[in-house]
């Protein structure tokens, strides 16, 4: 969304507090203030469409002209936001009947409202990349595991589509496409995860039809497999494949990195499938710690009855919210959704699952949904369907799309009713294949859906199933009774924000507080979502609140130290891109920048040999291990005491599972007094491509008492 065109919508601001207590009392079930005409944007929030651009027919597509504002003619099955701010996007070309087997990816600008396009054919094979697996990596690229192998040859009435093995990433510095190495398996509906140590661990996706199972027909991957980034010292670029790590699950399963001791991570749905019996169970499950020969699956005893097509967010740093979905045991193909939801706590010392618990009902049932973390901590749900109705295209009749948009508060555990998605005519439901995506500014992007027989919004072409625009949702906290949207300077903002950001680094900038504030009592750190069929295993939101001492903030001189011992550790946050908002004493955010953390994390730093030579030098050598390699490599610092020097005579690194091992040798003076040695890391790209080395552990001394000859 062009910031500088909403801003110029309003006039003379008046900046007022509205408690979400009081959009929890004036939020009845059904009903209510929040129905237009008559709705408060102050306690509801206000939808605005997002204008297609102006189209050329290009084939049987339409596309948007280079330089022409306006949102693309596509679906957005999948949807990244990059942390230039761009939004990249796309579903498969086969809905407006492009050849297939070839997928084109979106790059769109919300400020100037402008589209990239980025198509597949210029690699080999051209494949179709359609319900591929996403996530976001550790340097901010965007990789594509799978995908779907819809070849007219195999895409024929009596043959299911069959998963791919082909990998692509997204660079969005270079706003290029490029293909990675191959999966060991196809997979179709995989779940990629990121590891604290830049790996990518592919979970599930589907590989083959089988006659007689469902759903549609297909084998499942139960291997898992994980990828090492190219940027290694010994130049990796591949996926290792663990044959005897079985995951048995439904495809698309939600997996959420956990803290504690070992690479573990939890299942919290969307379940497991019986195939013959074709019902579906879903107990909630742990991995056991992946680096280990065969870990297995740990039940968790769950009081909700919530199993497929339900959305989670990772609202916290040990919580999940998890909510709506289709009840336990109901047959794949028809069943009625749930408004049931529940919250997910974890031990953030031992990664365990500390309790599962109900937590408020949502107003609408719903399945197929998306949840959106809010710039404040809440939790946004929109869309989505009341019931499954059929298989196939028959699963997402239109009659039952869900409008009612509600804000889950995890203070009181309540869901409020907001604005409903009704402000199009006619009103365009955003069901199974939606996605929604917050926003720098806050706002919420909302896109894509399908349903049958036709989506009930125009097309230049002709009529179809899936639902070409998109939306923008503006939460209360960025809305005034009076004057409509508040203005950029009116809300507080990070004046000079860290770029970069290293495990165990303090953070410090200036800030302001905005109009009618007076101070900033919460921070956060906000991963941008990477988000397809109502699952993210990117977005996560990281509170810092000033009364639990997490952060200072001298308001004299509008500073805000943030400890460094307060900056979450790679297996809460995972290294890559974040979105850091200040919220005024008035729940008004800021426009968020964007800060990479990265860094090492230290395991342990050893002195594996001291020896005194007769000459009267040193030999001593360091061995440590990290959990997070930085991109260029890390190293150790030796500083000698006054009168002291040293020199490192050798280095060696050694990827191991979970991390590298690095093992550096130096020669000294033999020079009595403390030696102090610190372990840095080095980041490449660092404000406009130069090379920052920066402390990422806590110094340490030995000291050398006296240099003896034997």
């Amino acid at each position: 969304m062009n910031y500088r065109a909403v801003a110029a919508l309003s006039a003379v601001l008046l900046v007022l507090q509205f408690p979400w207590s009081v959009l929890r009392a004036q939020a009845p079930q059904s009903g209510g203030p929040c129905d237009p005409p008559n709705a408060d944007p102050a306690i509801c929030g206000q939808w605005l469409e997002i204008p297609h651009c102006t189209s050329t027919p290009v084939g049987t597509d339409w596309l948007c002209p280079p330089g022409i504002t306006g949102w693309p003619w596509t679906e957005a099955i999948h949807v990244a936001l990059t942390y230039t701010g761009k939004v990249v996007l796309f579903k498969n070309s086969l809905s407006r009947g492009a050849a297939k087997s070839q997928s084109r990816l979106h790059s769109w600008d919300p400020v100037t409202q402008t589209d990239q396009i980025l198509d597949l054919q210029a690699t080999a094979p051209p494949y179709d990349i359609f319900c591929a697996g996403n996530t976001f990596m550790a340097d901010g690229k965007v990789i594509y595991v799978g995908g779907e192998d819809s070849s007219p040859e195999r895409n024929t009435a009596a043959t299911n589509p069959t998963g791919i093995r082909a990998v692509y990433i997204f660079d969005p510095g270079t706003a290029t496409l490029s293909r990675a190495d191959d999966l060991a398996y196809q997979r179709w509906y995989p779940t990629p995860v990121l590891l604290p140590d830049r790996r990518i661990i592919a979970f599930s996706g589907t590989q083959q039809p089988v006659p007689g199972m469902i759903p549609k027909g297909l084998a499942v991957a139960e291997s898992t497999e994980a990828y090492w980034p190219g940027t290694t010292p010994n130049g990796n670029d591949s996926w290792t494949s663990f044959a005897a790590r079985k995951s048995n699950i439904s495809y698309y399963p939600f997996m959420h990195l956990l803290p504690g001791p070992g690479t573990r991570v939890l299942l919290t749905g969307p379940g497991r499938i019986d195939y013959q019996r074709q019902r579906i169970t879903m107990p909630l499950e742990t991995f056991g710690d992946l680096e280990t020969s065969n870990p297995t699956w740990m039940p968790i005893s769950s009081p909700s009855d919530i199993v497929r097509g339900g959305s989670y967010a990772r609202s916290n740093r040990y919580k999940i919210l998890k909510s709506g979905g289709l009840p336990s045991g109901s047959e794949y193909i028809t069943a009625a959704s749930v408004a049931q939801a529940e919250v997910i706590s974890i031990n953030p010392t031992t990664g365990q699952v500390d309790s599962v618990r109900l937590t408020g009902t949502m107003n609408a049932a719903r399945t197929e949904h998306n949840l959106t973390i809010l710039a404040d901590g809440t939790v946004l749900a929109t869309g989505g369907m009341s019931q499954k109705s059929g298989e196939g295209e028959h699963e997402t009749e239109c009659v039952y799309g869900v409008y009612t948009t509600e804000i889950w508060d995890p203070a009181t555990g309540h869901w409020g009713v907001v604005a409903p998605m009704t402000h199009r005519v006619p009103d365009v439901p955003r069901m199974y294949h939606s996605t929604a995506l917050l926003q720098p500014d806050g706002s919420v992007l909302s896109a894509g859906g399908e349903c049958m027989p036709d989506c009930p919004e125009p097309y230049p072409n002709a009529p179809h199933k899936w639902c070409v625009s998109a939306d923008l949702y503006y939460p209360p906290y960025l809305m005034t009774t009076s004057f409509g949207i508040i203005a950029p300077e009116n809300r507080p903002s990070a004046t000079n924000p860290p770029k970069n950001l290293a495990y165990g680094e303090a953070m410090s900038f200036s800030r302001t507080t905005g109009l009618a504030a007076t101070d900033i009592p919460k921070l956060a750190l906000a991963r941008p979502g990477a988000v397809t069929h109502a699952y993210d295993t990117d977005a996560r939101y990281i509170p810092f609140l000033k009364s639990a001492g997490d952060f200072t903030e001298n308001l004299g001189t509008g500073v805000i130290d943030v400890p460094a011992n307060k900056i979450p550790g790679a297996k809460v946050a995972p290294p890559g891109y974040y979105m850091l908002f200040l919220l005024n004493n008035n729940n008004r955010p800021s426009i968020a920048p964007f800060v990479l953390l990265w860094g090492v994390v230290e395991t342990s730093v050893s002195v594996t040999n001291l020896v005194v030579n007769l000459n009267g030098t040193f030999d001593i050598t360091f061995t440590w291990k990290t959990t997070v390699s930085a991109i260029e490599g890390d190293e150790i610092v030796l500083i000698p005491p006054p009168g002291g020097s040293s020199t490192p005579v050798s280095q060696s690194s050694s990827i191991t599972d979970g991390g590298m091992t690095h093992t550096w040798q130096f020669k000294g003076t033999c020079t009595g007094g403390n030696w102090t040695y610190q372990v840095r890391s080095k980041k490449l790209r660092y404000d406009s491509g130069t090379t920052k080395s920066i402390s990422t552990s806590v110094a340490k001394t030995f000291k050398i008492i006296a240099c003896i000859e034997p």
